[in-house]
């Protein structure tokens, strides 16, 4: 529509309304509960999630992008004669020849060395490939979630703690301990005993 100029500008005008929105809903102060941790005072705490619930939201993810890879039309080989447009312009490649530029300006006089050798640092993606870009991003991102929630979280450094009947995680909310408790981001060691549900909740 209007000569592709929808097609163009339509992402640049996504991006500016959608990002503002997801950056205040990461940030914003929420007296009742942060969406993924419980805060010690809620009532509807069955409502929180626990850590294999984190887990497994992050398996659903990661699987749900290896799928939409595999079942992509072009599997496995991603060969397409279609012409896909680099996303928000009119081109069909991404070329950015600055670097082999640079080094054949630099390093050019060196006869040993081909001229032919500098094209290799120059950066060229196909208009398909940057449409890609995305699924594949959102796989590494996904796989690396996924490590992140199995492997190395333990809930003392993050100022929770968990309910030892069920593991269900609460995140303290009292700024003034955290702030003594976590100085420059770190627990103390002497504060880890008042990082716990027996401490925090009397029980």
């Amino acid at each position: 529509a209007y000569n592709g100029w929808v097609r163009v500008l339509a992402p640049y005008f996504f991006l500016g309304v959608m990002a503002p929105l997801i950056i205040y809903g990461l940030w914003a102060d929420d007296s009742r509960s942060n969406g993924l941790y419980t805060v010690e005072n809620v009532l509807t705490a069955r409502l929180a999630t626990t850590q294999w619930v984190r887990v497994l939201i992050a398996a659903i993810l990661t699987m749900v992008d290896i799928t939409t890879c595999l079942q992509d039309w072009e599997f496995p080989a991603y060969t397409s004669p279609a012409d896909f447009k680099v996303v928000g312009t009119f081109w069909s490649e991404l070329d950015i020849p600055i670097f082999s530029h640079l080094f054949k300006r630099l390093f050019g006089g060196f006869k040993c060395v081909h001229p032919e050798f500098w094209e290799y640092f120059r950066f060229r993606v196909s208009g398909k490939w940057i449409a890609y870009l995305p699924a594949f991003g959102a796989l590494g991102v996904d796989w690396w979630y996924l490590v992140r929630t199995i492997f190395p979280y333990e809930p003392l450094k993050f100022a929770h703690y968990a309910r030892p009947c069920d593991c269900l995680i609460f995140a303290i909310k009292d700024e003034d301990f955290i702030r003594r408790a976590y100085p420059r981001g770190v627990l103390l060691e002497e504060w880890a005993g008042n990082v716990t549900f027996e401490a925090r909740q009397g029980k």
